[in-house]
């Protein structure tokens, strides 16, 4: 808790986040089975399946990617793998869940990790605007800024989220141990921030149960986890 005392007002006691780059960069969004996102692969001849989920280089999720398409294989997104995590998402916007599908595809098969920069392929390279109909590049950027604003002051993948924030702001801790906090009161400043600072990362695959070939009867499925961090 922290006391606040501004040029129009005092508030005492409100709380605040914390996020410290002494050591590894924070995430703002751990990685967990409530981050994972379902794709069924269509038009993939099944026979292929065991070759592409052997694949262990480096860079295994991109070239199982990359592999899946060479052999035919069309992404279609389903859904968050938790109905929580859909419900949340849904919550912050009716469209979010799709907007990170794109997402995902694009860092998993691009390796592009920061947001902002995957925001501009997506508009330069893909027709997501028109397919999810939205008006133009400023009205994403404005829907993932809400989204990570929630994320950072109240949004828990795993609880069912009220839509209410929990917080006033974050403490960011800095290299140097510098403090940097952001508040409400300035809430475009906080929206920059984020947009500007995070990235999408890789979690564990194993530890997490995404990127390989997922056999359901006559279906095939993958999935894609979701971390963000600073």
């Amino acid at each position: 808790m922290l006391d606040i005392e501004h040029s129009s007002f005092v508030r005492k006691n409100e709380g605040f986040g914390i996020k410290s780059y002494l050591g590894s960069k924070p995430t703002l969004l751990n990685a967990s089975g409530n981050t994972n996102f379902i794709f069924e692969i269509t038009n993939l001849d099944s026979s292929k399946v065991a070759a592409i989920n052997s694949i262990s280089t480096g860079t295994k999720l991109k070239d199982r990617i990359e592999a899946i398409k060479a052999n035919g294989g069309v992404f279609n997104y389903q859904k968050a793998e938790k109905d929580t995590m859909n419900y949340n998402l849904k919550t912050v916007d009716s469209v979010l869940p799709k907007i990170i599908a794109y997402l995902l595809m694009t860092f998993y098969s691009n390796r592009i990790s920061k947001l902002s920069d995957i925001v501009d392929y997506l508009c330069d390279k893909t027709d997501i605007l028109n397919e999810l109909d939205i008006d133009d590049k400023a009205m994403l950027i404005n829907k993932l800024k809400k989204f990570l604003v929630d994320i950072l002051l109240g949004f828990f993948a795993g609880t069912k989220w009220n839509g209410l924030h929990e917080s006033y702001g974050t403490i960011v801790v800095k290299e140097n141990a510098n403090l940097v906090s952001f508040h409400i009161i300035d809430m475009e400043s906080l929206r920059d921030y984020l947009f500007e600072n995070i990235k999408l990362d890789t979690p564990s695959s194993s530890r997490n149960k995404f990127g390989t070939i997922i056999q359901d009867k006559t279906k095939n499925y993958f999935k894609l986890n979701l971390q963000l961090r600073f």
